[in-house]
C-alpha cells in the first residue's frame, strides 16, 4: 500500500489478497557512500526512502510468523 492506504502501482491484488503492507515511500537503510534523505536542510547519508514489494515483504513476513507462533495447526 502507499502512504494513503491505496493499492500502488506495482503491487498485486484481486479477491485472493488477504494481507497488504506498505511498501511505497519506506525508510530505510542504504549505503553511507551515496547521498540519502535530506533532513533539516542536511544530507543524512545511511537512510533513503524506497518502494517496492521488497518493502512490504519483512512486514508480512513478520505477520506469518505471528500467525504461525498462534496456530501452528495451520499449513500454508
Amino acid at each position: 500500500t502507499d502512504p494513503n492506504s491505496l493499492i500502488t502501482r506495482f503491487s498485486s491484488n484481486g479477491d485472493y489478497v488477504d494481507v497488504s503492507a506498505p511498501g511505497d515511500q519506506i525508510l530505510s537503510t542504504w549505503d553511507t557512500r551515496v547521498p540519502g534523505i535530506i533532513a533539516n536542510g542536511q544530507n543524512v547519508p545511511g537512510y533513503r526512502f524506497l518502494s517496492g514489494t521488497s518493502m512490504a515483504t519483512p512486514i508480512v513476513s513478520g505477520l506469518a510468523a505471528l500467525i504461525r507462533d498462534r496456530r501452528p495447526d495451520l499449513t500454508a
